[in-house]
């Protein structure tokens, strides 16, 4: 049997900083007692005063060893991009296993004053619970993606090909897995694909990774109400997936450095602010579609005026001859509220064979 603590964090003390002292004196005696676990639990609009569950916890941190730890969130009354940074943080400063409880809490007066109600605690519970799964998904990809880079570096990044019996369908998956967070920070993502994207020799898993990173940084560039396009059709002998959207763009500068290993690597550790463009997962991209014998272009007018990433595959490995880069690349006209973007003259773009 395994035993645990959770720290009461509701306290009336005649000065705030008494009642975090008394907790702090409580978790390093759970500690030193040898108990398993740490938790601190969630208050929102009560009245009687309480301490925050995530800054009490980072400080209660310090007192605790690589055991186990964690918090309650009552998500429906959260908003779950917070809740993901919120954990994603004291899981990085936790020394042991960190575990997020979550509840669906209860009371009308805590629901009323976040402009909601009771009737409505389940579904906000399961959105923002497939939120924070999503957020938590996208991290663990960021860090399997600095390995790719050390392998595409060091020469020894592979593919596990075999029949991809559908792109379409694994296009589709890909933008229906990132509808939830594109949601929650309200741009729409539209797409339009048809059946003849078929079968491919080629790693479906990778093939995944280059639809979700071209998705991530589209959705991470543009601002709420903007706009993401998904297009994915069969092209003859070949497939043609295009990514675009409305918002940021990219500079010219960078759009020459784009899928060059050293450049992201730098930037991504000088650039904190990740600035459109400057994304890891561009140059996994670029060279996982190298290893399918195919292309990839990116076109931006500059500031403010959105980007278009296009992918070409060949779907019959042993025939095709891939089209050169001054073909035209863009598939048709950027659609957005019913509104009709023309196709751009004359834009600057970056490819790499």
């Amino acid at each position: 049997m395994r035993v645990g603590v959770s720290l009461k964090s509701v306290y009336s003390p005649g000065d705030v900083r008494e009642g975090a002292q008394w907790m702090v004196e409580r978790a390093r005696y759970a500690a030193d007692a040898g108990l398993d676990s740490l938790f601190v639990g969630d208050h929102h609009n009560v009245p009687v005063p309480y301490y925050q569950n995530v800054p009490i916890l980072g400080r209660l941190l310090a007192e605790w060893d690589d055991r186990p730890a964690g918090a309650l969130f009552l998500l429906p009354l959260w908003h779950p991009v917070l809740v993901a940074e919120q954990i994603g943080t004291l899981a990085s400063i936790a020394r042991g296993p960190f575990v997020m409880q979550c509840a669906i809490g209860g009371g009308d007066d805590q629901f009323r004053v976040f402009g909601t109600t009771l009737r409505a605690r389940a579904k906000r519970f399961e959105a923002a619970l497939e939120i924070i799964r999503a957020s938590t998904r996208e991290q663990h990809r960021l860090i399997d993606e600095v390995h790719d880079l050390s392998c595409i570096t060091a020469g020894c990044f592979t593919l596990e090909k075999a029949l991809v019996p559908s792109l379409a369908a694994l296009v589709h998956g890909e933008v229906d897995a990132i509808r939830p967070v594109a949601s929650a920070r309200r741009v729409r993502v539209e797409s339009f694909i048809d059946s003849g994207a078929s079968a491919l020799e080629g790693d479906a898993g990778r093939m995944r990774q280059v639809i979700h990173n071209l998705l991530a940084h589209a959705l991470a560039c543009t601002q709420t109400g903007g706009n993401v396009i998904v297009e994915c059709h069969g092209r003859g002998e070949f497939a043609e997936v295009v990514v675009r959207d409305n918002g940021a763009g990219i500079a010219a500068d960078t759009l020459a450095h784009l899928f060059d290993t050293g450049w992201q690597m730098q930037h991504a550790r000088s650039d904190g602010a990740r600035s459109p463009g400057v994304w890891l997962g561009l140059a996994v991209v670029h060279r996982i579609v190298e290893l399918h014998g195919g292309r990839i272009y990116a076109t931006s007018d500059g500031h403010g005026m959105g980007a278009v990433f296009t992918v070409r595959l060949p779907l019959q490995l042993a025939t095709a001859k891939l089209p050169g880069a001054s073909d035209d690349v863009v598939s048709g006209p950027f659609r957005s509220s019913g509104r009709i973007f023309p196709k751009r003259p004359a834009q600057p773009s970056t490819s790499r064979k």
